[in-house]
């Protein structure tokens, strides 16, 4: 019934870039999701959970992607129509779900992609995918 996507992210520019925006693409099986703008790298604090000896993007942002019958909201906002049914029938044809995310070299705003994971960071947590799905038991007389 619905796919989620849980992850700690912040965009990459040069030196510590506080005000460098970079397009995050999110795709299943090369067919994109949406698009999210971080808008730069975060430093001006330490992540609650990175160590001491890293000095370089100290946190970020979670992003929450959730794919429904509906479509695919990042943070709650409708980024595209692809559904659970989507994503259904491209884990039947390839065996896996594929989860994918970039920065284009065609996008607008050009940068990288920091991801953080369970002891870097604001957030405890690695990448979290999870998936929800009713089940149902028949009896037959």
């Amino acid at each position: 019934t619905e796919v989620q996507l849980s992850l700690e992210l912040s965009g990459e520019g040069p030196f510590i870039a506080r005000d460098f925006p970079t397009d995050i693409d999110f795709y299943n099986h090369d067919r994109l999701l949406g698009r999210y703008t971080t808008p730069g790298e975060f430093a001006e604090h330490k992540g609650k959970f990175t160590p001491e000896w890293w000095y370089y993007g100290q946190y970020g942002e979670q992003i929450n992607v959730s794919i429904t019958e509906t479509g695919t909201c990042i943070n709650g906002l409708e980024t595209s129509a692809y559904t659970i049914s989507d994503v259904q029938q491209d884990a039947q044809e390839e065996g896996f779900i594929k989860f994918k995310i970039s920065c284009e070299d065609h996008s607008a705003t050009k940068g990288g992609i920091t991801l953080f994971g369970k002891r870097f960071g604001d957030y405890p947590q690695g990448i979290v995918m999870k998936v929800f799905y009713v089940f149902t038991t028949f009896f037959i007389d």
